[in-house]
């Protein structure tokens, strides 16, 4: 993860979904490192879901 400069993910998930039509279905979760200050410093949970467009070749 790349925030402020690169750190681990811990607890992660990384699950594809449903394809359809030249696209899939992606979900990442996990925990990482922001190192900002309070609440986003350390052990800050995120969660992306989105659908990616796959090419051939």
């Amino acid at each position: 993860m790349y925030v402020f400069g690169h750190h681990d993910v811990r607890h992660a998930t990384l699950k594809f979904g449903r394809y359809e039509n030249g696209h899939i279905e992606v979900e990442w979760n996990g925990i990482c490192d922001v190192l900002w200050e309070g609440e986003f410093a350390s052990d800050v949970p995120f969660s992306v879901r989105c659908r990616a467009q796959l090419h051939e070749g």
